[in-house]
């Protein structure tokens, strides 16, 4: 049963997403390199104030990285408010990031292997995670005449969630993650299709694999339809560059069909070493370990025991 919001909570997500809508508004007649550094200027200023943003962050990190010095957490923290200002604006721009794909830089073996599943006629599962700018992997494909399906969660704020799903379609289709979703997202596999998954957030009730060296709870399903449907499992992964506003879009090698627990850790095991090259890229404020408490790490305090507290 769908828990009840409270009346303070409705008018709260309403006030968010107003101010979201009033600063896109506001900047929609500028060009979209000026609005992603506009908005990566604020959002820069404004995540390392916000404590509750700055902890959940600085714990994740504690357990990612528990050896890392508290100004290069900072450091972190900061540029990645720089990432999640501008993935904002990207992600309203819906079909207006189209034209960044020719400047986009494509490649990797599984881009092959993704062509050549197409050209058989067969689908494929393309697994990535909050990492950089996910939306730049569909534009890259649309470049290429390829259409890709993504699979999502609805986010908890309604207002912010429809206009999401109005601006992505325009990429897409978007399947919400529930069992429409689910069975539109196995039709599309069955069809020939792509469909984008993002697997990196802790889901209840599935097995804990390693990420960073820590027991996660980690989805085997996309490994599963991989496997049922015989169609190629490719991480692929869009790092943004260092103008800010271009993206290296790395289609790796389809991981080798073996069972679904084994394909899903060298998922994350592909993910774990893109976001330890460039940390400041990942969506951290995600409670990935929801086992940890995250609070003891806060503030750059000492990483939890996590050897004694690793399942036997």
């Amino acid at each position: 049963m769908a828990k009840q919001r409270s009346a303070r909570k409705v008018f709260s997500d309403l006030c968010v997403e107003l101010v979201r809508q009033a600063f896109l508004g506001l900047t929609r007649p500028f060009p979209l390199a000026f609005r992603s550094h506009v908005a990566a200027r604020l959002a820069r200023f404004a995540i390392p104030r916000l404590r509750k943003a700055r902890d959940r962050i600085g714990a994740n990190l504690g357990i990612a990285f528990p050896d890392m010095p508290q100004p290069q957490r900072d450091r972190i923290v900061a540029a990645f408010g720089d990432n999640l200002g501008r993935g904002v604006v990207e992600l309203y721009a819906g079909r207006r990031l189209q034209p960044l794909a020719a400047q986009m830089a494509a490649a990797g073996s599984g881009l092959a292997a993704l062509e050549a599943a197409q050209t058989e006629g067969k689908g494929a599962v393309l697994v990535s995670g909050h990492f950089g700018m996910t939306e730049a992997i569909r534009v890259a494909l649309i470049d290429r005449g390829l259409t890709c399906a993504t699979l999502y969660r609805p986010y908890n704020n309604p207002f912010y969630d429809r206009n999401f799903v109005r601006t992505y379609r325009q990429n897409g289709p978007v399947l919400p993650r529930n069992p429409s979703g689910t069975r539109a997202f196995l039709k599309t596999i069955r069809d020939g299709g792509l469909v984008l998954l993002l697997p990196d957030q802790a889901m209840q009730g599935s097995p804990e694999l390693s990420f960073f060296g820590v027991p996660a709870h980690t989805t085997l399903a996309p490994a599963e339809v991989a496997l049922k449907y015989k169609v190629p499992l490719i991480p692929v992964f869009a790092r943004r560059t260092s103008s800010g506003l271009t993206f290296e879009v790395t289609f790796q090698a389809p991981i080798p069909h073996t069972d679904a627990a084994t394909m899903m850790q060298a998922y994350n095991d592909a993910l774990e070493q893109v976001v330890r090259a460039h940390p400041e890229q990942y969506f951290w404020l995600h409670r990935r370990w929801k086992r940890w408490d995250t609070a003891e790490v806060a503030d750059g305090g000492a990483a939890p025991d996590l050897a004694s507290k690793a399942p036997v």
